[in-house]
């Protein structure tokens, strides 16, 4: 891992624990009385930094000019011991994934990852990769719902194909699939290739060694190929539905249906069988259950649909069986479940014909409600 500012040699046997404890090449940053970044030294070179590209939860994004006059994406993340292992477990992944991948039609299909240094003096740790463009989820929000209609099946066919290789490949899993984690590289007016990002969720398999993101503990799942196009669809069709059409989120509807074990328990009927997406609030705690499966939105699946929608095919998808419901808890004593709302209502107590209810003076029996009413028939 020398070349990319570790020190140790990546193997089956490797201990990433003590890689994380021991990165690390030295780094500087430069800034002005301002406060602001200028300059950013690995050991590579000096880059001079030309723009912010980002704030994020632990740190900074800049794009930056170095040696060789080329544009990089620079991420300064401010340490906590903890996070030290976790950086530079994303950085193996995003190596490995990029290697894997390299000479793909379109590849690598992440960003190309070129060194890791460490400033003890400002406890930072510096990251230097491919600069890309921008990422799907704002491509998405700056264009309108006739142009997302091209664009979303085309980049879910693309996404489809560089999962099924990775999930082929190196058993992995994302876990954190969104269009903010998904970004592009511009090639032409009409042609971009897409990279994924962000590996702080993610699992994968390298010969035989394991590696999981710091913030895949608490989890409960992660070698379950197709759940990351599930989870990116969910994730168009719950809080995207005003970029896309009523005919797109249709169809992502209907490639999104699960079946989940029976003996699992849930909050409401719908859910299981995700009949209407926007009653779960948590795609992480859907998706990462042992015990569910998506039979519909396999990676050839969806290149086929997507492919259909552009040609404005109709749906051709497997017939969609429901899950039996049997997951339903029994209503307690003295209720009963309403067929249409499916929820335990109170049970009427039956109306007794051997005693008639006797009403007060100045009142009269309702026939049909068995309420005293006041009498209105006196003059």
């Amino acid at each position: 891992m020398h070349p990319y500012g570790m020190r140790g040699i990546l193997q089956p046997d490797t201990n990433l624990q003590s890689i994380g404890l021991r990165v690390i090449s030295p780094g500087k940053i430069g800034k002005n009385y301002f406060g602001d970044m200028t300059s950013i030294t690995f050991p590579s070179g000096d880059y001079t930094v030309v723009r912010k590209l980002g704030q994020g939860t632990y740190g900074s994004a800049y794009a930056a000019i170095g040696p060789d006059s080329e544009e990089c994406a620079i991420k300064l993340i401010t340490l906590q011991s903890p996070r030290i292992t976790g950086i530079v477990k994303e950085a193996i992944m995003q190596i490995l994934l990029a290697e894997e991948s390299k000479d793909q039609p379109n590849g690598p299909y992440v960003p190309i990852f070129y060194e890791l240094a460490y400033s003890r003096k400002d406890k930072t740790m510096l990251l230097r990769s491919e600069l890309l463009d921008g990422t799907v989820d704002k491509l998405m929000q700056n264009s309108t719902i006739e142009e997302n209609d091209r664009i979303v099946p085309l980049f879910l066919v693309k996404i489809a194909k560089i999962l099924d290789f990775f999930a082929d490949r190196l058993a992995f899993n994302h876990r954190d699939l969104k269009g903010d984690n998904i970004m592009y590289k511009k090639l032409t007016d009409t042609k971009i290739r897409l990279k994924i990002i962000d590996f702080g969720l993610s699992c994968m398999t390298w010969r035989g060694l394991v590696i999981r993101g710091e913030g895949y503990s608490g989890l409960k799942s992660c070698f379950k190929k197709d759940r990351d196009l599930s989870q990116l669809m969910y994730g168009i069709a719950r809080y995207d539905t005003s970029l896309i059409s009523d005919k797109l989120y249709t169809r992502l509807a209907k490639l999104l249906r699960v079946n989940v074990d029976p003996d699992h328990e849930c909050e409401a009927m719908d859910d299981c069988v995700l009949n209407g997406l926007k009653n779960w609030e948590s795609s992480y705690n859907f998706f990462n259950r042992a015990n569910t499966h998506m039979p519909y939105a396999d990676p050839k699946t969806v290149q086929d649909e997507m492919r259909g929608f552009i040609k404005g095919e109709p749906f051709q998808g497997v017939p969609f069986q429901p899950t039996p419901i049997t997951f339903e808890k029994p209503c307690g004593p003295g209720r009963m479940r309403n067929p249409v709302t499916r929820r335990c209502k109170k049970i009427p107590l039956p109306i007794s014909s051997s005693q008639p209810k006797i009403c007060p003076p100045g009142k009269i029996l309702n026939p049909k409600t068995r309420r005293c009413v006041k009498d209105r028939t006196k003059i």
